[in-house]
């Protein structure tokens, strides 16, 4: 990612009625008992890569540009997220183990390095 953009945690909710926890897009309701009783978390920071394409069009996407590569992840705590991906992708591999940071919200400079440790971007558009 830019140098510009400082990397910071990545949020989650955690129901305090059943405990399951999910990201931030269905942070009004617990999406497994339909409570409203959420409590943001900081994930851990680590996450399973589960699959992952590189893409060598432009596909008119706010501030990146080809080649790029989105990856799907597991976090720690169990929510599948697609993501960004920072990184020497040649290197990657089923289930690696990988550092998971989160993006600027909405349009920026999201333009990820590719070369260096391979880690995750994750980008909430609404912030």
């Amino acid at each position: 990612m830019s140098t510009e953009t400082p990397s910071r945690p990545l949020t989650l909710h955690r129901c305090r009625d059943c405990g399951n926890v999910q990201h931030g897009w269905q942070d009004r309701y617990c999406v497994r008992c339909w409570s409203r009783e959420l409590a943001e978390v900081a994930a851990r920071g680590t996450a399973s890569l589960l699959s992952w394409a590189t893409y060598h069009s432009d596909y008119r996407i706010p501030g990146i540009s080809a080649p790029y590569s989105i990856g799907l992840i597991r976090l720690d705590e169990g929510p599948q997220l697609p993501c960004l991906l920072a990184g020497d992708t040649s290197v990657a591999s089923f289930q690696q183990r990988i550092t998971v940071e989160a993006g600027p919200a909405g349009p920026g400079n999201l333009q990820p390095e590719v070369t260096g440790p391979l880690r995750a971007i994750v980008v909430r558009p609404d912030g």
